[in-house]
């Protein structure tokens, strides 16, 4: 018993403290819970600490809410800024410094004098001050001031910029003459008068080109049709002197493009190689002919490949003139200093899994928006190869096995009178069998789709660079929008306005709209059109919070202003007449914006969501190729119910961001790095939802061009197998007349996928 009422006391502590932990740890957990929807968007540096009054009494009978007629509250604001227009307020300056020959004004030199002597030059009464009317003596400058303006001429003279304390790639001290890409406003004239010298050079010699390989053709067909009444065809001399001439030419009008292409064969070729390749066969079969004209058959002229080699060179040219031409179209976006919106990927797999929570599973590729005025590396960009071009490497480089099935072909189906005419023939055919089986649509099936692609973009003010554009965004999962894009400028109009009768009106719209505009929220529009464009005139405000599924609240003038959710409301402790018009409306498609000042509801706005047409037609386009949205919005009329219904998208692909998503959006989009040229836009969120659905598409079409570019040439071999031994011989004719039709299917049924 006695151990037992010793215990007593300290089991009867031990109870207490630990009820008393569990209420403690109860109290921070509901006021965890209550303040976990909260989010500071703005706080005024150095603003004092905000006390918040006590929460109106629920019992408060709410004020009675009347309508207000367009007429009347616009005149409302025009008097709240005319008055704030006219209001002075002076400002205490500073007393000036005392320097050498000047005077003070003191009381003593002060003096009030009466204009008795009738000058019209002064005022009756006005204050006079003694040496006013002297001139101001010219006060040397001290000492001081003298090493001071020495000091910093010293440091100008002297000053040098580091290498190293230059933000990473972005160069202050490189221009488009350094490394011939843009980085300043100021290059986009050098670089577009350069983009449209190539273009023109391109074009010039792809009309000489197409010139030169017409006669070299007719000059292939005369084994055939004998136009010239036996003269080239009884004179192989003279034929194949003409023939070398005019490719000679065509060697000559595009040197420099055959040579890059012949020397990258050692480096693993490029899209000119299977160009140069065709040319230097062709010149080799030429003055091969031209030593051994005596013993060439009748039908030589057919052997010839020149035609052949010439088209795959005026394909390669028409391919680099879709791109400059690219590139000179997308400069017109770039190179400016207007405001522009860069997308780029959410980096880090964390910040993707939680941008990507209620979408996706696991880590998922998130793409966003970013504000800037310059990019860089758009001319690198522009230039990357695209997957056509690459496919396109494998086949040049086994080239040299389609020849050498042509060639036996042709040493098993082809008779000849003799061992130096078997050779020719043998030859010919080897440079037949590679002209068919080299990839000579390699520019041309990259790079049409994608000038197609971004002429049309180029119309909604957007800027796809290339098929970097392409690999960067075409397995993209989820974009990362903002609500103020999805609902651009007149997606939000005011039907109704409803005000309480013991508040005025104007002062509480410009207290609300300063507290819309920091937000930066879908009604700004709305605020702008009601103040009349004034916005000079919105008040300061201290603190911004947004509270998550209700509004915003923010501190202005001292006191709490309220935007939001008739939840908002309740949740402050604002009364609210008891009335049905919320309800009344909503099946219209209205819904109400509830504002208050000072603890007492001002006005009820009752605004209409309709979605811009442009950006309907963007984010379904972005949703059919398998993209879902992540909204970033502080508007909580806005969810994700609403935009699929309005936007008209499935169910589950489109979500509102939490508090954790919302901070993670804003670091991605705060960030001062430089952006990338890869995918700009201006304007609304349908470009970014356009561009990126453009780049799914984009792939899928380069994708098939590519493997069509290979079954093509497959099936090129074989025709030509086919052709060899139906015909006795080979024939340059069909050579060209089966690149031109593998070329259309090439560009043609990819560009009828991508409708």
């Amino acid at each position: 018993e006695t151990v037992n009422s010793g215990l007593a006391p300290k089991a009867d502590s031990v109870k207490t403290s630990q009820t008393f932990l569990q209420n403690l740890k109860r109290t921070s957990s509901t006021k965890k819970k209550k303040d976990i929807g909260k989010e500071v968007l703005y706080k005024k540096a150095g603003a004092a600490p905000i006390v918040e009054p006590p929460p109106v009494k629920p019992s408060t009978e709410p004020s009675e809410l009347y309508d207000v007629h367009t007429d009347e509250w616009q005149a409302a604001v025009t008097d709240a800024t005319r008055s704030i227009e006219t209001t002075y307020e002076p400002t205490k300056m500073m007393d000036p410094p005392v320097q050498s020959g000047f005077v003070t004004p003191t009381a003593s030199t002060v003096t009030f004098e009466t204009n008795l002597n009738g000058n019209k030059n002064e005022i009756t009464g006005q204050v006079r001050l003694e040496g006013f009317d002297l001139p101001d003596p010219i006060a040397e400058p001290q000492q001081w001031e003298s090493d001071f303006v020495n000091d910093r001429k010293d440091k100008i003279r002297n000053f040098k910029m580091e290498e190293d304390s230059l933000p990473e790639g972005n160069d202050l001290s490189l221009t488009h003459e350094d490394d011939g890409d843009y980085h300043i406003p100021a290059d986009a004239a050098p670089i577009k008068f350069d983009l449209l010298e190539r273009q023109r050079s391109v074009s010039i010699r792809m009309m000489i080109t197409s010139i030169l390989s017409v006669f070299v053709l007719l000059l292939t067909l005369v084994g055939m049709v004998d136009f010239t009444n036996g003269l080239l065809a009884e004179n192989p001399i003279y034929l194949l002197g003409l023939y070398m001439i005019l490719l000679v030419a065509g060697v000559v009008c595009n040197l420099r493009m055959l040579w890059g292409g012949f020397t990258s064969l050692f480096k693993g070729c490029d899209q000119d190689s299977p160009a140069a390749i065709a040319v230097t066969l062709a010149l080799i079969q030429g003055i091969a002919m031209l030593i051994l004209s005596d013993t060439l058959p009748e039908s030589f002229a057919a052997m010839l490949v020149g035609a052949p080699a010439l088209f795959s060179v005026i394909l390669n040219l028409l391919g680099k003139r879709l791109m400059f031409s690219r590139l000179y179209r997308n400069m017109d976006l770039i190179g400016n200093d207007r405001e522009k919106h860069g997308v780029a990927t959410v980096q880090g797999k964390d910040e993707s899994f939680e941008l990507g929570r209620g979408l996706s599973v696991g880590t998922p590729k998130v793409v966003f928006a970013r504000n800037c005025v310059n990019v860089k590396d758009f001319i690198y960009h522009s230039y990357a190869p695209d997957m056509a071009e690459r496919s396109g490497r494998l086949p040049t480089l086994i080239s040299p096995v389609f020849g050498a099935i042509g060639a036996l072909c042709v040493a098993l189906f082809v008779p000849s009178d003799s061992v130096l005419q078997a050779v020719v023939q043998i030859f010919s055919g080897l440079c037949g069998g590679i002209c068919v089986g080299l990839p000579i649509a390699l520019t041309v099936a990259g790079n049409l789709p994608l000038y197609r692609f971004c002429r049309r973009l180029l119309g909604d003010q957007i800027m796809f660079s290339g098929y970097d554009a392409v690999e960067e965004f075409k397995d993209t999962e989820i974009l990362a929008l903002d609500a103020a894009q999805l609902f651009p400028t007149g997606s939000v109009t005011l039907k109704s306005l409803k005000s309480a009768s013991n508040q005025s009106l104007d002062r509480s719209i410009l207290d609300v709209a300063g507290v819309v505009y920091m937000a930066e929220c879908p009604l700004k529009p709305l605020f702008r059109e009601i103040l009349q464009e004034k916005t000079a005139l919105l008040p300061q405000v201290d603190t911004l919070v947004y509270e998550e599924e209700m509004g915003l609240s923010g501190w202005v003038s001292g006191y709490r202003v309220l935007v939001g959710t008739k939840k908002l409301m309740e949740h402050h402790g604002v009364p609210i007449p008891d009335t049905n018009y919320e309800e009344q409306y909503s099946e219209q498609g209205l819904r109400a914006v509830y504002l208050s000042t000072q603890g007492v509801l001002s006005a009820v706005f009752l605004v209409k969501y309709t979605p811009d047409p442009k950006v309907a037609e963007a984010v379904k386009q972005a949703v059919e190729v398998g993209k879902k949205l992540q909204i970033y919005s502080c508007d909580p009329n806005i969810t994700a119910e609403m935009i699929c219904r309005m936007f008209r998208l499935p169910s589950g692909t489109v979500r509102v961001m939490g508090a954790v998503s919302r901070r993670l959006y804003k670091q991605q989009v705060d960030q001062q790095i430089p952006t990338e040229g890869i995918l700009t836009y201006e304007g609304n969120a349908a470009g970014l939802c356009r561009g990126v659905a453009s780049a799914t598409k984009l792939h899928h079409v380069i994708r098939l061009a590519s493997v069509l570019q290979m079954l093509l040439l497959i099936l090129g071999v074989l025709l030509f197998c086919v052709s060899t031994y139906m015909f006795g011989g080979v024939s340059g004719g069909l050579v060209l007349l089966y690149q031109l039709v593998s070329s259309i299917l090439i560009m043609g049924l990819p560009l009828l996928m991508g409708r």
